[in-house]
């Protein structure tokens, strides 16, 4: 007779588990499609913002005065634009933590990647330049190194 009750506990238990389970694994299928939205979301922004760039940097010394007044100061003029000042300027955070600056780093990476995509490809994004860079950047894996 105890073997029985502790056959039907187990019983019990297995069932219990069971329903943990599915519960974990609906939260782990919604934080999934979440992160599927958000990479979504930020592959729309940065292509956004590199367009935006390229408009901004046509007006002599706009960009620096937008910088300048967020207090960033570029220390000289780069070959390579780098896009950390754009992307603070743009995403108006604390980029001062370590895992900030990490994903300064990877967007900025990412910025001149598509700079270079866009300029040795300008035929390309004559037309739906956002869309355009969403899906290179969607069709080289994302944006992580």
């Amino acid at each position: 007779m105890a073997k029985k009750e502790q056959q039907l506990s187990n019983e019990e238990q297995k069932a219990k588990l069971l329903a943990e389970l599915d519960k974990i694994a609906e939260l782990a299928t919604n934080q999934f499609d979440f992160l599927n939205r958000s990479n979504e979301y930020l592959y729309k922004a940065l292509a956004e913002t590199y367009m935006w760039w390229q408009e901004a940097k046509k007006i002599d010394g706009f960009l620096e005065e937008q910088y300048a007044k967020q207090g960033y100061r570029k220390k000289s003029k780069q070959e390579e634009e780098n896009f950390r000042y754009l992307l603070r300027l743009v995403w108006q955070m604390d980029m001062d933590s370590s895992s900030s600056r990490a994903l300064l780093q990877q967007w900025s990476y990412a910025l001149r990647e598509l700079h270079k995509e866009y300029t040795e490809n300008p035929v390309k994004y004559k037309q739906k330049p956002v869309e355009r860079l969403v899906q290179f950047i969607e069709s080289n894996n994302g944006i992580y190194r």
